[in-house]
């Protein structure tokens, strides 16, 4: 975690923890981070990849600077801790690597950067997938639907410019984070997810790609292939209602 005074969080918990500090747009950390929990357990044989956050507004808003920080984070930062671990797996001959991205892959308003920097984490895993293989190395990426977690909160930035009364688009960008937020509130609690992800880990042969999501999410986004524009429009008017224009 970035932050050890979060640590404690899992005092609770069943099971044993062992904590360090990674803050994954710190390259310098994430080796010196990870290179510590291998030192101290000889090897690192799962990664799992769920570090990021959202940067909501319309694609006409977005701040270069505030674009760079989001793929820093959620793309980068992927490819920072992947690239630390592989190392090892490669040397053992062993290890599994877990990515998550997002089950939205068709058109979806005001969220452009967020996705964009999970198509990119989508196809880095995919290349990274058929390149390990031959050293006994797995990679997988996951997509969640929507779950209650922080997400709209701690996680999720709006574009300046959707902030400061200057948009086009404000109202609408706000509106709509709102809508989306009632969303997340009304859907299952993360610890649905975590068992999704704990399959993963034991799974005997793991798929390269996994939808964590109830039948009905998975219906919808399968739905939307081969739809024109206004088509998914539609479909996503009646499934999410005030999130369009």
């Amino acid at each position: 975690m970035r932050n050890p005074d979060d640590f404690t969080t899992f005092d609770a918990a069943e099971g044993t923890f062992d904590f360090e500090r990674i803050d994954v747009t710190d390259p310098d950390n994430v080796k010196a981070g990870l290179g510590a929990v291998e030192a101290r357990h000889g090897r690192i044989d799962v990664l799992i990849n769920n570090a990021g956050y959202g940067l909501y507004g319309a694609v006409e808003d977005l701040g270069t600077d505030e674009l760079t920080a989001q793929f820093d984070t959620n793309v980068l930062g992927t490819l920072r801790t992947c690239q630390a671990v592989l190392p090892g797996m490669r040397e053992r001959g062993s290890g599994r690597i877990l990515n998550v991205v997002t089950i939205v892959r068709s058109p979806f308003p005001w969220m452009g950067a967020y996705l964009a920097s999970k198509a990119a984490v989508w196809h880095l895993s995919g290349s990274m997938a058929y390149e390990v293989a031959q050293f006994g190395v797995e990679v997988g990426v996951i997509e969640p639907s929507a779950y209650a977690t922080e997400f709209q909160m701690d996680s999720l930035r709006m574009a300046e410019r959707a902030r400061d009364g200057e948009s086009p688009y404000g109202t609408q960008t706000q509106d709509s984070q709102v809508v989306v937020g009632e969303l997340l509130a009304n859907s299952p609690g993360p610890d649905e997810f975590g068992r999704h992800v704990a399959e993963l880990v034991d799974v005997p042969d793991l798929p390269f790609w996994t939808i964590a999501a109830n039948e009905e999410w998975q219906a919808l986004v399968t739905s939307l292939a081969g739809m024109t524009l206004e088509e998914q429009g539609a479909v996503w008017r009646d499934a999410v209602p005030g999130l369009l224009p």
